[in-house]
């Protein structure tokens, strides 16, 4: 027998060590549940009424009542008059988020409704999104959810999912099969837009397809459409098997895009006319990191594992390796979003009720994903994969992690997690154990999409290639950055993080705080044709008054206060402003999860905070709390300038102060993601304006790697 290769032991014991990380995780998790399910049953009635009962049997010497000697002890499945919960949801599961237990649930032939978190996602989503009862509402109206004051104009022939995403891109009208004629003439648009349905929210049955009874109304709509100069594109989110149905549409059109190469194949040799590709994407605006006070207040479900479909537990997803590895460590939690079923047919995979979590709606979803740690996927015979891919890149968005039991393509940023089973359970785990890295990878996953695969990125695809000379969506803004700085000895660094940082629209302010550095000389530093000005004052000038000014020496639209002694990554601001195609923030900032200690040569990580306080939307005059690092603040200039600027009055505390005030005035206040910042504490005494308690830090954070690690850790 051969030799062992030398790193066959580290490499053992390194999954050793995994492997007990797992085990203890999975550990702790039980002890958690069991007492919650201790303190519940201490604390019902049906317990303190019979403890007098349950002594006075002891002091005679009775035997341990038979359901002490149960493998159930502390009452797991239920008893009493306290409700069963025998459910992988976890017990703390707030009870405002329950619509009912799976055992209610199970009772009635009503749509299976076990969670209720839609409302969680209030503040991030309009109200019209979130409450709306009638889908029909939409049909002829002008949707509209941005914040343009001339937004294009799509008139949409589709599903009204489609629809809603289209309408923070643009002025939508969904045409309706009684008033198209009318609705057409209203407006001047931009593009038609089709999108294949079999009916549109209750109507227009079947018009699309081949052999509809109303496919000439349809017809005589895209003609009228050319007649008036509308430009006519078909978006094909449809399966290759579906272009005998709606390939027809192809040829009344001037541009036809699928969503896969197979499918766009297909319908190029089904209509003969070029088909380009035009891949899936999310709208940002609905399917983002940021979450609300709620959706953070769960921390349970950071360890527990999603699969959405099932329905396709019926199809063979009971079997996969992957799901039967997260239900056998009690971890799995199972819904169904893409179709409908009731309560009695989960006795249809009898061996899941446990892990049910029933229907959801795409709220409720969207909501999910910020909660739990990860999703999987397999191939599913229910869900087509241009639908499946879709799914993936909403969750991802919203900071899930997503793995896949099978091969699939393409990838954003890393994920899917896929390739054999123990491979991406061994990462998932590790993922799940490491909440950093785990981080790591979502931001990661986040920027490729943000950049890439949004719905506005699809729009400006199809503006480009026919030459419309329209533009969709946000527009990256502009942003003046202000340096308030009493160090001169810094001031080239800072020149320098300002040109290193990657973002195109952006300009630096400097004021010189005080007489220990001459205008001349500073300004000297500056290259020509920089966007950089430098300006000077007294110390008898407040930091306020500096900030104030030196955001009104810029027309940008947005303003970002940097402090000289903190650090920033290439990425800052690129990264602050891929999170504005998902919201149109007032003020945000990033909280303090990284600090380089210069004493020790440490980076700290301070994982309270990064769980707790980092992708948060704070709703504006409430009491939900918030922590940022005043070197952070980006806000709206013309709030700043107009409304609500820095005191001029305090000679300490002006970032807390404005925040302050911003939350006083109801402004909803955002918090971003951690990377590409870290505080910076030097070791000289007197260096820095705010004195941290390291001690304090240091006992709450733990050390992540050294100043030589900056570059890899903070700046990703």
């Amino acid at each position: 027998m051969s030799a062992p290769p030398d790193n066959a032991e580290p490499e053992v014991s390194g999954k050793i060590v995994q492997t007990l990380r797992h085990e203890l995780s999975a550990a702790q998790e039980r002890i958690r549940h069991l007492e919650a399910v201790q303190e519940q049953i201490l604390s019902s009635r049906s317990w303190r009424l019979t403890a007098p009962l349950r002594a006075a049997r002891s002091l005679l010497g009775a035997a341990p009542a038979i359901d002490a000697l149960d493998t159930d002890p502390l009452g797991l499945n239920g008893g009493g008059d306290e409700p069963e919960w025998n459910s992988a949801i976890p017990l703390d599961f707030p009870h405002s988020m329950r619509a009912s237990s799976p055992d209610e649930a199970k009772k009635t032939n009503e749509v299976c409704n076990i969670l209720q978190v839609d409302w969680t996602m209030q503040g991030l989503v309009p109200d019209a999104l979130l409450y709306r009862s009638s889908p029909t509402n939409a049909l002829g109206v002008t949707l509209y959810h941005g914040h343009e004051r001339s937004p294009p104009r799509i008139a949409f022939l589709g599903s009204l999912e489609l629809a809603s995403e289209l309408a923070f891109d643009a002025a939508v009208v969904v045409l309706s099969e009684s008033g198209w004629e009318k609705e057409l003439s209203a407006h001047e648009y931009d593009l038609l837009l089709v999108e294949p349905a079999l009916h549109v929210g209750g109507v227009w049955r079947g018009a699309m397809t081949a052999n509809g009874r109303e496919r000439s109304v349809i017809e005589h709509l895209l003609t009228s459409a050319h007649e008036r100069g509308i430009p006519r594109v078909l978006w094909y989110r449809a399966t290759a098997s579906d272009v005998a149905t709606f390939g027809w549409l192809a040829k009344h059109v001037e541009a036809a895009y699928a969503v896969d190469a197979q499918t766009a194949a297909a319908l190029r040799e089904h209509s003969g006319f070029e088909t380009r590709l035009l891949a899936p994407a999310i709208q940002p605006a609905l399917h983002n990191q940021f979450r609300t006070w709620e959706q953070l207040d769960v921390t349970s479900l950071a360890h527990r594992v999603l699969f959405d479909g099932w329905l396709d537990l019926q199809e063979g997803a009971g079997e996969d390796p992957l799901v039967q590895h997260f239900k056998l460590s009690d971890r799995l939690l199972v819904a169904e979003s893409e179709w409908e079923f009731g309560g009695t047919r989960l006795s249809d995979a009898a061996q899941f009720e446990r892990n049910a979590l029933g229907c959801l709606s795409p709220m409720s979803k969207a909501a999910l994903a910020k909660m739990v740690g990860a999703e999987l996927y397999r191939h599913s015979s229910l869900v087509p994969e241009w639908r499946q891919q879709t799914m993936m890149l909403r969750s991802i968005a919203s900071g899930a992690m997503v793995a896949h039991s099978g091969t699939v393509k393409p990838s954003w940023g890393g994920l899917p997690l896929c390739g054999p089973t123990p491979e991406v359970v061994g990462e998932i785990e590790r993922l799940l154990l490491d909440p950093l890295q785990r981080a790591r990878a979502q931001h990661k996953a986040f920027r490729e999409i943000f950049s890439h695969h949004c719905i506005a990125d699809r729009l400006n695809q199809v503006s480009r290639e026919m030459g419309l000379g329209v533009v969709f969506g946000r527009r990256p803004p502009s942003v003046v950055c202000i340096l308030v700085t009493m160090r001169p000895q810094l001031l080239a660094q800072c020149l320098d993080r300002f040109r290193n940082d990657r973002y195109q629209f952006k300009e630096l302010v400097v004021v010189l705080h005080g007489n220990e550095m001459s205008l001349k000389d500073a300004r000297a530093l500056v290259k020509p044709g920089e966007r950089i000005s430098i300006y000077k004052f007294g110390k008898e000038v407040s930091l306020g008054s500096c900030l104030n000014f030196a955001a009104a020496q810029s027309d940008a639209e947005y303003w970002a206060k940097i402090d000289d002694d903190d650090l920033y990554g290439p990425d800052y601001l690129s990264d602050i402003f891929l999170h504005h195609r998902a919201v149109d923030f007032p003020i945000g900032g990033k909280t303090a999860a990284f600090t380089y200690s210069e004493a020790s040569d440490e980076i700290l990580w301070d994982e309270r905070h990064s769980a707790t306080r980092s992708r948060q939307l704070r709703r504006g005059g409430s009491d939900e709390r918030v922590h940022i690092a005043g070197g952070t603040l980006v806000g709206k200039r013309s709030i700043l300038l107009n409304e609500l600027p820095f005191s001029e009055a305090r000679r300490r505390g002006s970032d807390s102060d404005l925040v302050r005030r911003y939350n006083s005035a109801g402004y909803p206040f955002v918090s971003f993601d951690y990377f590409n910042f870290a505080l910076y504490r030097s070791d000289r005494p007197g260096f820095h304006t705010w004195d941290a308690d390291m001690r304090e830090l240091a006992r709450r954070a733990r050390a992540v790697g050294s100043g030589a690690d900056i570059e890899n850790m903070v700046f990703i």
